[in-house]
C-alpha cells in the first residue's frame, strides 16, 4: 500500500501511497491524508517536509510545525531534482537527474566551503569537497 516512509526527528511519520502517490501522515489515531500533493519521494526532518513530483519539481510543506503538524500547503522550491533529503534544520540535500549533489542552504550547516548559490538558491557540492 505504501511506496515510501520517512520519519522526522520529532517523531513525525509520513508516507507516500503506492498507487496514487498521495501523502499521508501517521499518528496513533490513524492515517491522515495531506492534500493536495502527489509525490514520487518525500523526506522529513526537524519540522521540514520536502517532496519531489513525477516531473522532478521540488516542494516543501508550509507552516509545518509542532503546533500545526499537518502544515498548510505545498510551496514550490525553484529547481529540478530527482531525490531530496532534509538535514540540519533548514537544510535540504538533493540529487538531480544526472546524479549531481546539491544543497539548499536556508539555515545553518556544518559543511565547509559551499560553492556559490545558483538562481533559486541551490549550491552544487563538488565530489572532491566531500572527501
Amino acid at each position: 500500500m505504501w511506496s515510501q516512509v520517512t520519519a522526522g526527528e520529532s517523531g513525525q511519520i509520513w508516507m507516500v501511497h503506492a498507487t496514487d502517490r498521495s501523502v499521508y501522515r501517521y499518528t496513533t489515531e490513524g492515517y491522515h491524508p495531506i492534500t493536495p500533493g502527489r509525490f514520487q519521494q518525500i523526506n522529513c526532518g526537524n519540522w521540514e517536509l520536502v517532496g519531489v513530483t513525477a516531473y522532478n519539481e521540488v516542494y516543501h510543506r508550509t507552516a509545518y510545525a509542532e503546533a500545526n503538524p499537518n502544515g498548510d500547503d505545498w510551496e514550490q522550491i525553484p529547481g529540478s531534482m530527482a531525490f531530496v533529503s532534509t538535514a540540519e534544520q533548514g537544510i535540504v540535500w538533493a540529487l538531480d537527474q544526472d546524479g549531481s549533489l546539491w544543497i539548499l542552504d536556508t539555515g545553518d550547516i556544518s559543511v565547509q566551503e559551499v560553492i556559490d548559490n545558483t538562481d533559486g538558491g541551490w549550491t552544487l557540492v563538488e565530489p572532491e569537497k566531500l572527501m
